[in-house]
């Protein structure tokens, strides 16, 4: 059995990766770098940590943080399931469909 306390997505460069969206919905926090879609789906201390992509130090600290606050990890896990309950593939194309239809129909 494997267990795990979150995720980190440490990335220098990467699109809207589907694996946060896997790690909430297993019920854990994410740290992830400005430079993948982490900053589209976590509030800062409440699903997990944005971090500058390459810092070190930074990754540390939330890292640290995270080991000295089991019981907050366990909350913003918690937090983060329920954000992406709601991150299905009806509500993406229709979110799609909506963009589709202001930009290239002109309609709002």
């Amino acid at each position: 059995m494997v267990t795990a306390g979150g995720f980190i997505s440490s990335s220098l460069l990467e699109g809207f990766g589907l694996v946060m969206l896997g790690t909430m919905a297993a019920g854990l926090p994410v740290i992830a770098s400005r430079n993948t879609g982490g900053p589209d789906v976590i509030e800062e201390g409440k699903e997990g940590f944005i971090v500058p992509a390459g810092s070190v130090v930074a990754l540390r600290e939330k890292m640290e943080w995270c080991e000295r606050n089991l019981e907050k990890v366990a909350e913003m896990g918690i937090a983060a399931h329920q954000k992406v309950i709601g991150f299905t593939w009806e509500k993406h194309s229709e979110g799609y469909a909506k963009i589709v239809s202001e930009v290239v129909l002109n309609k709002k």
